[in-house]
């Protein structure tokens, strides 16, 4: 039985454009998940994805790396774990309200 929980997101009234950006891992022994990270920016990539992507490029396995994710929850990965990964840019913008 899992543990996995799924987040719940508030209704609430946007008033500016919102920038996400999501971190989904390729695991090698085939699960997956993905890690939503706020953009302060579009098109300026998260430190934090930033560091992975460091880590994982530069990958030597005398060495294996781990990192931690920090935000809303904490997610540790073992970058030796990761086979694939893939950053996607989302804009989220608010409705207009009918007059």
């Amino acid at each position: 039985q899992s543990s996995f929980q799924p987040r719940i997101y508030k209704e609430e009234k946007m008033t500016d454009k919102k920038y996400i950006q999501r971190l989904k891992l390729v695991l090698k022994c085939g699960g997956e998940f993905a890690i939503d990270f706020n953009a302060e920016e579009n098109g300026k990539i998260n430190p934090q994805i930033e560091k992975f992507v460091q880590l994982f490029s530069d990958f030597d396995p005398e060495e294996d790396h781990s990192i931690v994710f920090g935000g809303e929850r904490m997610i540790g990965v073992r970058i030796s774990e990761i086979a694939a990964y893939e950053v996607l840019s989302l804009t989220f913008t608010p409705k207009k309200e009918k007059e």
